[in-house]
């Protein structure tokens, strides 16, 4: 017999055709059911990999949930991030180590250490005095307002003049110097320090 009815009405192929429909099949199905395979492996590895790798760190290292919202930096970072802040905020905004001061000057140039002299002599404790020597005879651009340098810290200023404003034997309140640095020849006035 060549072909043999089937229960629907249509004829069912030679042996040997149904042997070569089947391996095609066969085949067909394993390639696509392969490929299948592979890529939800694929893609669930991926998945599962980024998660075992995530939950395979301590948790001080993992990034922060918060609910479904993950943010992407762990608990260290954020550690290191406030550590940082509240350091740079203390050294930056106290200065070095904490030391300040506020300070005039009067700046004459090399020949006028004499000068300075006798002004300090002159001056004695009196602030108002030193003012209106700095804006007689300072060259310094900050001698038009009585000399006044403003408020800094170590390290600001060229060193002479910052170890004779830093230096715990130098008076507060009275006349300095006259402390020589590139520029010439200072006469300081300390109004206020404070050491760390």
């Amino acid at each position: 017999y060549r072909y043999r009815p089937s229960a629907y009405g249509h004829k069912t192929p030679k042996t040997n055709e149904r042997r070569m429909v089947s391996r095609q099949y066969l085949y067909e199905y394993f390639v696509v059911s392969t490929c299948t395979v592979i890529l939800m492996a694929t893609y669930g590895l991926a998945k599962n990999m980024n998660e075992s790798r995530e939950s395979s760190k301590p948790w001080y290292l993992r990034d922060i949930e918060l609910g479904e919202t993950v943010l992407p930096f762990s608990p260290v970072t954020v550690f290191i991030c406030v550590v940082s802040l509240l350091f740079m905020g203390g050294v930056i905004g106290s200065g070095s180590g904490g030391s300040k001061a506020k300070a005039s000057h009067i700046l004459v140039d090399e020949a006028g250490k004499d000068k300075l002299i006798r002004l300090k002599r002159e001056i004695g404790t009196d602030y108002s005095m030193f003012q209106e020597a700095a804006k007689k005879h300072s060259k310094c651009p900050s001698g038009k307002s009585g000399g006044s340098l403003g408020t800094f810290g170590p390290g600001m200023m060229v060193p002479p003049f910052d170890k004779a404003v830093f230096d715990k034997e130098s008076p507060v309140g009275a006349a300095i110097g006259p402390v020589q640095t590139q520029f010439g020849w200072h006469l300081l006035w300390i109004e206020e320090r404070k050491l760390a």
